[in-house]
């Protein structure tokens, strides 16, 4: 059912000024019949009580399990759906705190007794009038309910883990469902997923449906998410039919094994290679903000992106930084700690810069949770950091900022000012590249000390992807371990 004075069907050939063609009743209408649903279309129903109950009561005529309309169920004056399923049965959420779907509704409606004596309820979703929103919400509540009804014993949608392939700006207001493209390829030397955006994300482009099968979970918060980030993804489609910009397609485990051994060899004779450059390859880089007002929400993250910003501006002069990853947290030691160890002992960060938390205040506890988990200390970084910030501000000297080695990672407290960050690596340019070369081992810089990074059992993400998206019968294999690490030695 559609909802609407505006609508009028797609079969119409002259567009009347002020109509619009109503796009969601067959979309609706194809994707309950993908389910292996019969449907029953009830057509558009004019904007008036008269005739939204008309067509409501078709659907319970019919014996209908579950009623989607689309439309209708925001808050404008002609918005009538929401109200009149309030009457006729129980609302149990009007409104869903996500994007796109702001205005999904659902409803119950008791339906007349059966022939066995007993009445059942009839499911109502009221989705949203926009395209986009309308097929989003249906994807993530529809169809599970769709599954339930159905039998099946598992009724959720697969998710996954993919890397984003480019930068994807987060919405501070909502989580949001970023309609992605997910293909199989090597990243690094290592297969995953890869997701591809499919452009702008308005809610009435319904193009940027048309090649997505899956959405990225994005959190609510302000910033950047840069390129390589891992995200989690809800599968709308089968990758087992997703051909399209692959290069590599697994057919199962013992295939993803046979390409990660080549892999693993590629990246081995390409480490040889190169072992005498003179940049840091492949610098990962790792942004950590630490505020207790911007990890409850209450206030906005400028020192993170900003520090993003840098580090992206820096990354020629460093042989290719990149950002692999960023995290915002209170400010509570074991939280900064979990964080850092995981960035430095398990996804092999080269470079991790935190902001925040150095001050006076009562609640800043960033030196200390650092202090604890390093190795080393670097107390001559944090000089020249303090001398450059003091060209600026006298208060500069207040900082207790710390920098220092664990493992093969450098981590530095950067100043919470977002412009501080800038000026501070910009200070540490003249060293920075000979120091990470140092703990990256390589062999002219005489590091006898040099610890490679432990790899992370590929089995913990990539497999467990790899088998929620390919489903069926699979091989046994199992990665191989792999052999040291990324560091040239």
């Amino acid at each position: 059912l559609s909802a609407g004075d505006e609508l009028i069907d797609t079969s119409s050939m002259l567009l009347e000024r002020g109509k619009i063609r109503d796009s969601n009743r067959p979309m609706l209408l194809a994707a309950a019949s993908q389910q292996q649903c019969r449907v029953l279309d009830l057509g558009v129903a004019r904007d008036s009580k008269t005739d939204l109950e008309r067509k409501l009561n078709e659907a319970v005529a019919a014996g209908a399990h579950i009623l989607l309309s689309s439309g209708g169920v925001s808050m404008g004056d002609k918005d009538l759906v929401k109200p009149l399923l309030e009457e006729r049965g129980r609302i149990y959420f009007g409104r869903v705190h996500m994007k796109p779907g702001k205005p999904l509704t659902f409803a119950t409606i008791e339906s007349p007794s059966t022939d066995m004596g007993s009445a059942r309820k009839m499911l109502v979703f009221g989705l949203p009038g926009n395209p986009v929103s309308c097929i989003v919400c249906f994807n993530l509540m529809a169809i599970p309910a769709i599954r339930k009804l159905a039998g099946w014993s598992n009724p959720n949608l697969c998710r996954i883990h993919a890397r984003i392939k480019n930068p994807i700006r987060l919405d501070p207001q909502r989580p949001e469902f970023h309609r992605v493209m997910v293909h199989w390829e090597s990243n690094d030397g290592q297969p995953c997923f890869i997701a591809e955006s499919t452009g702008p994300q308005r809610s009435s482009r319904l193009l940027s449906m048309r090649s997505a099968n899956a959405f990225l979970e994005l959190p609510q918060v302000e910033g950047i998410l840069p390129a390589g980030t891992l995200v989690q993804a809800v599968l709308i489609a089968d990758l087992s039919s997703t051909t399209e910009n692959q290069l590599f397609v697994p057919q199962s485990l013992n295939e993803i094994k046979v390409f990660h051994d080549q892999q693993i060899n590629h990246s081995v004779i390409n480490q040889q290679q190169s072992e005498g450059n003179q940049v840091v390859a492949g610098l990962k880089v790792a942004i950590l903000t630490i505020s207790d007002t911007v990890a409850s929400g209450k206030g906005l993250d400028r020192s993170g992106p900003r520090a993003v910003e840098v580090v992206s501006s820096f990354s020629e002069r460093l042989g290719g930084a990149e950002v692999f990853a960023t995290a915002v947290v209170h400010d509570k030691v074991g939280e900064i700690q979990a964080v850092l160890k995981r960035w430095s002992d398990e996804e092999g960060a080269h470079l991790i810069l935190t902001t925040g938390g150095t001050g006076f205040a009562p609640q800043d506890v960033t030196p200390e949770a650092t202090k604890q988990i390093l190795h080393k200390e670097a107390p001559g970084l944090v000089q020249v950091m303090l001398q450059e910030s003091m060209k600026v501000t006298p208060t500069a000297m207040l900082s207790r900022a710390v920098a220092g080695i664990r493992g093969c990672t450098l981590i530095i407290n950067m100043p919470g000012n977002p412009n501080a960050v800038a000026e501070c690596l910009d200070a540490l340019m003249p060293v920075l590249p000979h120091a990470l070369r140092q703990l990256k081992g390589d062999k002219r810089e005489k590091h006898p000390r040099h610890v490679p990074h432990p790899v992370p059992d590929p089995n913990d993400v990539w497999t467990g992807s790899y088998m929620a998206a390919f489903p069926g019968p699979k091989d046994t294999g199992t990665f191989p371990e792999e052999k040291g690490c990324s560091c040239s030695h």
